[in-house]
């Protein structure tokens, strides 16, 4: 089916005021391009993931690019990528790391946005550990969530960046995710973990105090969410890429400015199984806040939406390949691919060109 856009593209924003559940008039409705998004996780979390979900979807930014964005749940960013390599869904949305594996496995697809800039692993010790510097690691063990996943590899590169060795000095043990992380860290199982934000902020959530270290390698490497296309949908149907570009960059416009509370309420109206269980809804709410501002601040919006110094959506040849080459993944390491074999920066200029002042207020008078 060809891509047309709607000949009035300002009806849905120029509706903006209207409730929630207004929609477009059928005839629009029907004019649509269907595309399918496949998630490389099995579930829709919280808010944090609104950024292609509730915020997209409840705002209207993917009707305002004539788009019917199905989201499609799958479990692993390689299998999400397979979806599109099999023409089974349009776009895949995951780890910049997994577009990187897929791209040297020879599936054809890159990245054309970037949404979680910088790295969101870090290595933590409860707040009253003795550790105070890396070097303080020799003799301990570091929880991980899997053996030889980005944790581990991580693990490996700070403690071989401090001068200690990584096979020696410090011992690594699995210890998975969530409470039956934190009950390993309690326990003296492990006296530090190497995890992502989200992970540490359901340690908090669960009551324990936290100090986080962020040594070399880790802030210098980035790609650490990407939303991508086959290269046959980029050379044949640009048109739909750049309307989805367009509508995931308006979505970080959205989750920059808007009041997390809202962005919350809309969040589990949408995907209700979303909403922490067993809890009074002021928690379920402020369970979501906590682990929103722990994505929240891996994603550059004061340099990309408020002060507008980086490109919206962009990603640094530097941090790509630097993560590429930490996690081992160049097929061949003598010849090493570029980072435009796995991040195509034409669709940055089209993502950049919106009204960002326009989509700011709106974002800042939301209220579910």
């Amino acid at each position: 089916m060809s891509f047309t856009h709607p000949t009035r593209r300002t009806f849905l924003a120029g509706t903006a005021g209207l409730a929630l559940g207004s929609l477009a008039a059928p005839a629009l409705a029907q004019s649509r391009q269907q595309v399918s998004l496949a998630f490389g996780v099995p579930s829709i979390g919280g808010s944090d993931l609104g950024f292609f979900s509730s915020i997209p979807k409840g705002f209207g930014l993917y009707e305002d690019e004539g788009l019917d964005v199905e989201i499609v749940l799958i479990g692993g960013a390689s299998a999400a990528s397979n979806l599109v390599y099999a023409g089974q869904a349009d776009f895949s949305t995951h780890g910049g790391g997994g577009t990187i594996s897929a791209v040297e496995n020879g599936v054809p697809i890159k990245a054309f946005i970037c949404q979680i800039v910088d790295n969101i692993f870090s290595l933590g010790v409860a707040a009253d550990s003795p550790i105070q510097s890396i070097a303080d690691l020799r003799g301990k063990t570091i929880g991980i969530a899997s053996v030889g996943g980005t944790p581990d590899i991580l693990a490996h590169a700070i403690v071989a960046q401090a001068g200690l060795d990584p096979n020696a000095d410090v011992e690594y043990l699995a210890v998975g995710l969530g409470a039956p992380a934190l009950d390993a860290l309690q326990r003296g199982r492990i006296d530090a973990m190497l995890s992502f934000d989200t992970s540490f902020a359901d340690f908090e959530i669960l009551g324990q105090q936290m100090r986080y270290f962020r040594p070399a390698p880790l802030p210098s490497i980035g790609f650490s969410h990407v939303t991508n296309a086959s290269l046959d949908t980029i050379e044949n149907r640009p048109e739909v890429v750049t309307g989805m570009a367009r509508a995931l960059a308006r979505s970080l416009v959205y989750m920059a400015a808007a009041d997390p509370e809202e962005l919350a309420k809309l969040h589990f109206s949408l995907y209700p199984e979303s909403v922490p269980s067993g809890v009074e809804r002021t928690e379920a709410l402020r369970i979501d806040r906590m682990r929103f501002e722990a994505r929240k601040q891996f994603m550059r919006f004061d340099q990309r939406v408020f002060q507008r110094t980086e490109p919206l959506g962009s990603a640094a040849a530097s941090d790509i390949e630097l993560l590429r080459d930490l996690l081992g993944l160049s097929a061949d390491a003598n010849a090493p691919k570029p980072a435009s074999d796995y991040f195509d920066a034409s669709f940055v200029e089209a993502m950049n060109a919106i009204d960002f002042e326009a989509d700011i207020a709106r974002a800042r008078a939301f209220r579910a």
